[in-house]
């Protein structure tokens, strides 16, 4: 009677859980002119401060273009910027002036998860939670101005490096991330309230022109031009996490 009783309490627990987060799984796609989205600054890391930005994307565009996935500081400023960008068939990083580039094609229509980590001394760039190539490129000096996704911004409507394809998850935190950290978060939806963590778009609207922070930092997303609401990357949300806790907690259950 216990067991059973356990059980149906965690039925309802789970099935609240399963309320407040949405099965709904979106991302924007991303025209390649005038489509991106403007977010906010609030605390973000800024200088020479350790830091990962993350992302979802996937594209097929492969020309000699530069097209950024998400980026904020002071593109113009050398070492002014902190991106994720794509580079003819490639992941690169950007500092403004100062970049690195992978070497693994990614420009296959397909979903990649790309990550750059600076712990103080040194940026890794990884791909699909592999490293892809590291290094220091100098100076460096990101100034906390313009957040964007799917381009870079300057005051005054200055834009470029418009992205063509279609991203999702992106992520900004106040540490350098692990590979095995990497590895271990990449596949799942956050809530929103991880330590460390200072800004989380999952871009789960699926309608309208606001794209939610979901941090207490509020560096909520505005839509400009007219990128489009499509399914989103392969990543675990947060409804199926739970009813895995569930099958993983029923079967210790059923083994005692």
């Amino acid at each position: 009677m216990k067991t059973a009783f356990l059980v149906i309490a965690m039925f309802m627990v789970f099935g609240i859980c399963n309320i407040t987060y949405s099965a709904d799984n979106y991302a924007l796609n991303f025209g390649g002119t005038k489509d991106y989205v403007k977010c906010g600054t609030n605390n973000l890391p800024e200088g020479t401060s350790e830091r990962t930005v993350e992302a979802w994307f996937k594209t097929e565009y492969a020309g000699d273009a530069l097209k950024q996935i998400l980026s904020y500081g002071a593109p113009g400023t050398f070492g002014g910027m902190f991106g994720l960008m794509t580079r003819h068939r490639n992941l690169s990083f950007t500092q403004w002036g100062a970049d690195l580039t992978g070497q693994t094609i990614i420009s296959d229509g397909k979903w990649h998860h790309a990550a750059i980590s600076y712990n103080g001394k040194e940026h890794t760039m990884y791909l699909d939670g592999k490293e892809e190539t590291k290094g220091n490129p100098q100076p460096f000096n990101t100034v906390l101005n313009n957040c964007t996704i799917g381009c870079w911004y300057i005051a005054d409507n200055n834009l470029g490096e418009f992205f063509e394809g279609t991203i999702d998850e992106a992520r900004i935190w106040k540490f350098a991330k692990t590979q095995e950290q990497i590895k271990e978060d990449m596949m799942k939806a956050l809530i929103g309230n991880e330590p460390d963590l200072v800004s989380y778009w999952n871009f789960n609207e699926g309608k309208g022109k606001l794209l939610a922070d979901l941090t207490t930092s509020d560096n909520d997303g505005e839509l400009v031009g007219a990128p489009e609401w499509v399914e989103g990357a392969p990543v675990e949300s947060a409804e199926v996490s739970t009813v895995g806790k569930l099958a993983i907690t029923w079967g210790r259950v059923k083994g005692k």
